[in-house]
């Protein structure tokens, strides 16, 4: 009996811990890269997504926007119809947006490294 409930509570140790991994804490971040500058507020919502809220300009005063319900899952933060790679490490995150998806004039761009602020 002792077995199992060890084998239990060890499952469940490392799916909190993979879920940690895979999640931002909510919190005020921002990334400034000398070219671009943005700024997110991450919301925890009670059903476990998070809402986004970010916007940025560039230095040529180019602006980017997302905000939206997301979720997170194998590396991916999705929000609204955008899926984005994300790399989280302590207190920061690393975001890259392949396809553009994010609602950015052309020059600005959410890929960056955000640190919480």
């Amino acid at each position: 009996m002792k077995r199992i409930i060890f084998a239990f509570l060890s499952v469940i140790a490392v799916s909190g811990a993979c879920f940690a991994a895979d999640s931002i804490p909510p919190g005020m971040y921002g990334f400034d890269d000398g070219n671009m500058s943005m700024t997110m507020n991450v919301m925890q919502m009670p059903d476990g997504k998070v809402f986004i809220d970010a916007n940025g300009t560039s230095k040529d005063g180019k602006s980017c926007r997302v905000g939206d319900l997301g979720e997170f899952g194998g590396g991916k933060l999705t929000v609204g119809v955008c899926r984005f790679d994300i790399t989280v490490s302590g207190d920061s995150f690393k975001i890259n947006d392949p396809q553009n998806c994010a609602a950015c004039q052309p020059g600005a761009y959410i890929s960056g490294t955000y640190v919480k602020k």
